[in-house]
C-alpha cells in the first residue's frame, strides 16, 4: 500500500496524535504543567525568542514577597525562577535588571530580594514566566507570547513527526509477527493512543516501511492476507 504521507496514514486510521493549540497551551500555562518536560525528565529549553519576549513582558507589574498562586499575584520567588531559567545569560541580566526598573516592588518584596533570587535560582524554570503574563499582561500575552507558543508547539510537533518517519525508515517489518493494519485500527477506534505519539510510533514499527519511491518516499505496510494465510506486504 502507498500513500502520500504518514499524516495520510494517520487520518486514514482517525488517529489524531497532536492535542489542540488551545489544550496545549492550557497545559503550559496550568500550575502542573507550568513547564514543558522532555523525555529525559528535564525541564525543555525556552528558545531565546521567547525568552527576550517574557523579558520584554514584564513590566509595570506589582510584585509580592509572599508566593500566592500565579493567576492571584506575582510574587518575587517566580519571577527570580522563571528568569534563571533562561540559558542566555544576557537576556537572563537584562531580565534581572529589569525587575527593579520597570515593576513596583512591594516593601516586603524589598526586604526579602536576596532570599528569594537564591531560592529562585535553586527553582530554575523558564516557562513560569509565560504563566505570570498570562494572568498579569493579558494583552502582550494574546499579541505577543501566544504566537510565539504556537509557532513553538509547530516546530515540535513537526519534528516529532520527523523522529517517527526515521524510526519507521530505519525499521525492518517482521512477517512472523501477528501484529497488522487491523490490530492498529482496533486501538485507534478504542481511544488507546489519543494523542500519545509514542503508542503511535511503536506500533508503527510494527506495520510500516518507508522507501524512496519516484514521487518521494513511499509507506509499505504489513496485511494480512487471507487467500495465502500469512502476512504480506
Amino acid at each position: 500500500t502507498h500513500l502520500a504521507s504518514l499524516r495520510e496514514i494517520l487520518d486514514s486510521w482517525n488517529v489524531d496524535i497532536e492535542i489542540p493549540f488551545k489544550d496545549y497551551v492550557d497545559k503550559v500555562n496550568m500550575r502542573e504543567f507550568g513547564w514543558q518536560i522532555t523525555e529525559e525528565g528535564t525541564i525543555d529549553k525556552m528558545s531565546d525568542k521567547i525568552a527576550q519576549a517574557c523579558v520584554n513582558g514584564l513590566k509595570n507589574l506589582e510584585i509580592h514577597n509572599y508566593p500566592q498562586p500565579i493567576n492571584m499575584e506575582v510574587s518575587l520567588l517566580s519571577v527570580f525562577s522563571g528568569l534563571y531559567g533562561i540559558t542566555n545569560e544576557q537576556i537572563r541580566a537584562e531580565g534581572m535588571k529589569n525587575i527593579r526598573q520597570y515593576n513596583k516592588l512591594t516593601p516586603n518584596a524589598e526586604k526579602n530580594y536576596g532570599k528569594a533570587s537564591f531560592n529562585g535560582e535553586r527553582k530554575p524554570n523558564p516557562w513560569i514566566l509565560t504563566k505570570i503574563l498570562r494572568y498579569h499582561n493579558k494583552d502582550y500575552y494574546e499579541q505577543t507570547i501566544k504566537p510565539l507558543l504556537r509557532q513553538n508547539y509547530e516546530v515540535k510537533k513537526q519534528q516529532k513527526i520527523s523522529d517517527t518517519v526515521q524510526q519507521i525508515e530505519k525499521h525492518e517489518i517482521d512477517l512472523k509477527d501477528p501484529f497488522t493494519l487491523i490490530d492498529v485500527s482496533s486501538k485507534a477506534l478504542n481511544g488507546k493512543y489519543e494523542n500519545k505519539l509514542e503508542l503511535v510510533a511503536q506500533d508503527l514499527l510494527k506495520v510500516i516501511k518507508v522507501v524512496p519511491c519516484q514521487n518521494g518516499w513511499c509507506f509499505i505496510i504489513k496485511e494480512y492476507d487471507c487467500i495465502a494465510g500469512k502476512n504480506t506486504i
